[in-house]
């Protein structure tokens, strides 16, 4: 990506590096703690500055590359293609540089493509569908992409305060007609504080702001002409009037985020409830047209957790939770233009998608020395998303568990061995579709009803996983890593899915 230096980025992993190496020596300790499966039985605590800046004890920083790779029989959705080769290298450090204060950061980069995607010309599709460019041609997509972050917290008397910055730059292309290319910013901030409200508990509170803006065009190098490219508008529509060649657009946005959490102090027990929610506002302006907005799809989520924990000899948690996702797509009315301006004359909502998912699960740890981990969750997931004219409807409920399990033991004084192996299982329960199948072409049929039959399928995937950790006097605070995972699963009879990761690094 040509906005970005990479020397710049190179020096920043460097900064970091240097700056752990001088602060504290890795140690099998601090690569336990910050690697353990039950240090986050409280994950969404994370997303609190304020209480992240205590969340351990031990100073850690890794620098590491890597490989990814992922393939399946047929995609899972049309839009994503059928499988991945990444590789890429990160940087990442959490330290105690004076008493009451800690700081952290990380930073990234990753450069590699995505096979076989179709109906797609534009990045983040999860984020922004269903308002995305399209072509029935398609192809594999080069990805590039940079990502840096940090953070800190600090104690004033009972207080303490944080505040942390999160930061994305990509850019995906093709280099064979048609040739997407999106540019992508994505940049998260947010301040949180905590106050103990009782001698054991904490009341955290966070208040967050999201940027986000994309560039998204496609060009026809080939003399031998062009395919329409459609701006989709939901469950295989398009809209009409300026699909075909109006090829460039960019999307802005601005959200809101808070956050509430109420939990036991470190190595403590007791109850803890968390209550998150945002709202993002995307707007997809076409910029041949001068201008013109096209569509504005809003987005809002609501997650909220509690439960108990445990903290012992035998440490336990059980814990009840749901996730709601909303959308709401508006799409904007212009009149005849007038001096090449398009004055938006009114808007309809017209597309709608809620997802709501109910939990309950909980999380056990067994020993100090070697401990041994076990979290499972169960929950009853439903999905339902419409179009209003003409109209179209999918709806599905899935009944799901989860496993992840994890082991971790010193295999010698310099070696440490962190294994385990993750799993889950969806169930479909119900299901529903509705189409105006009679006005639809043979593409636009096959479209719908693949990515129907993926989402509406049983699906299940086991990851084994391991991680060995290397260190020794001679290497002067330096551990070396080497660990791997391997998926493999399925979606349906007849879907199978396999990926593999590779990553080696140091500790300091």
């Amino acid at each position: 990506m040509k906005t970005i230096n990479k020397q710049y980025l190179l020096a920043l992993m460097l900064f970091a590096m240097t700056t752990g190496a001088t602060a504290a020596e890795a140690d099998t300790m601090a690569i336990a703690e910050h690697n353990s499966l039950w240090n986050n039985v409280l994950c969404m605590n994370n997303g609190n500055p304020a209480l992240y800046g205590h969340k351990y004890n031990k100073d850690f920083s890794q620098f590491g590359v890597y490989a990814d790779a992922s393939k399946a029989d047929k995609p899972v959705l049309l839009q994503l293609g059928d499988g991945k080769t990444m590789f890429g290298a990160d940087v990442k450090t959490y330290l105690h540089p004076w008493k009451a204060t800690n700081v952290w950061g990380s930073a990234s980069y990753r450069k590699g493509k995505t096979r076989n995607i179709k109906w797609n010309s534009t990045s983040d599709f999860l984020l922004l569908y269903p308002y995305v460019m399209a072509d029935t041609l398609g192809g594999e997509m080069n990805n590039e992409r940079y990502t840096f972050s940090g953070g800190f917290s600090t104690d004033i008397k009972k207080w303490t305060i944080g505040g942390e910055m999160i930061f994305r730059a990509e850019h995906e292309w093709r280099t064979r007609d048609p040739r997407p290319r999106a540019i992508t910013t994505d940049l998260t901030m947010r301040i949180g504080t905590s106050y103990p409200i009782t001698r054991n508990y904490n009341l955290g509170l966070t208040l967050g702001a999201r940027f986000y803006k994309q560039t998204n065009d496609v060009d026809f190098y080939q003399e031998a002409g062009t395919i329409p490219e459609f701006h989709m508008i939901g469950l295989g529509a398009d809209y009409t009037r300026v699909s075909g060649s109006n090829n460039d657009v960019y999307y802005k946005a601005t959200g809101f985020n808070a956050q509430l959490d109420f939990k036991p102090k470190q190595d403590i027990s007791g109850v803890y409830a968390s209550v998150f929610t945002s709202y993002v506002s995307f707007k997809k302006i076409n910029t041949q047209l001068n201008a013109m907005p096209m569509s504005t799809l809003y987005n809002m989520d609501l997650n909220a957790e509690a439960g108990w924990k445990h903290e012992g000899n035998i440490s336990w948690s059980g814990f009840a939770g749901i996730d709601f996702e909303k959308r709401e797509g508006d799409e904007h009315i212009s009149g005849s233009s007038s001096s090449l301006e398009y004055f938006i004359i009114g808007k309809l909502t017209m597309f709608y998608l809620d997802r709501k998912d109910y939990h309950v699960g909980g999380a056990v740890k067994i020993g100090k020395k070697n401990p041994l981990t076990v979290k499972a969750q169960g929950g009853y997931l439903n999905f339902s998303s419409h179009y209003v004219e003409p109209a179209r409807r999918i709806e599905y409920s899935k009944i799901y568990g989860t496993l992840s399990t994890q082991y971790i033991a010193a295999l010698s004084k310099n070696m440490l061995l962190t294994c385990g192996i993750d799993g889950n299982y969806f169930s479909n329960n119900d299901k529903k579709i509705v189409m105006p199948y009679a006005s639809m072409d043979e593409k636009r049929t096959q479209l719908v009803n693949t990515n129907y039959e993926s989402l509406i399928a049983d699906k299940w995937t086991v990851t084994p996983h391991a991680r060995i950790d290397y260190h020794d006097k001679s290497m002067k605070g330096y551990a070396l890593f080497l660990e791997a995972s391997g998926t493999m699963g399925s979606l349906g009879k007849s879907n199978n899915y396999q990926a593999i990761t590779m990553k080696a690094g140091v500790t300091f």
